[in-house]
């Protein structure tokens, strides 16, 4: 078994690097919305009623509609993890009527997500077109393909990723 830290001062980078070199620090490492564990936006909406926090909801996977968990949440649960990562799909993407009977959006990769009209707030989105199901492999040289992160936003990721 691993070696036991008893230490009450324990960052939460401490924690989790005991944890991965298999050495037990002084309580399991917790996520919520950090690396691993995202949180539903109607999850989230009532968790803060029941604490009876006011804040507002911001989503960062419209796929699955998962939130950003605020520092607020993570510190009232002692929360270890740190949401660090690029944004991949931009998460402030507007939903509209799609094509007949379906609300949804289209992503920087054109790919087309939907769900029934008849739903007020779908729980997630499906794919419904996309732009690369009838491709060859020849036809990927004319795919618009989307700009990758700037060396400057890598860097400044790196810096919260530090911090964190």
């Amino acid at each position: 078994m691993g070696q036991y830290v008893n230490n009450k001062e324990i960052t939460p980078r401490k924690r989790i690097l005991l944890a991965l070199e298999h050495a037990e620090p002084d309580r399991v490492p917790s996520d919520i919305g950090g690396i691993t564990c995202g949180i539903h936006r109607d999850a989230y909406k009532n968790l803060l009623d029941y604490l009876g926090i006011k804040e507002e909801i911001k989503i960062i996977d419209p796929v699955q509609q998962i939130v950003e968990t605020s520092e607020e949440i993570l510190e009232y649960f002692n929360i270890d993890t740190r949401r660090v990562q690029i944004e991949t799909i931009n998460p402030q993407i507007k939903v509209s009527e799609i094509r007949s009977g379906y609300i949804g959006f289209k992503d920087k990769w054109g790919v087309v997500w939907g769900a029934p009209r008849n739903k007020n707030n779908p729980l997630y989105y499906n794919i419904i077109e996309s732009p690369l199901a009838d491709f060859k492999e020849k036809d990927l040289n004319h795919y618009d393909w989307p700009k990758p992160p700037g060396e400057d936003q890598l860097k400044e990721l790196g810096k919260y990723a530090k911090k964190s």
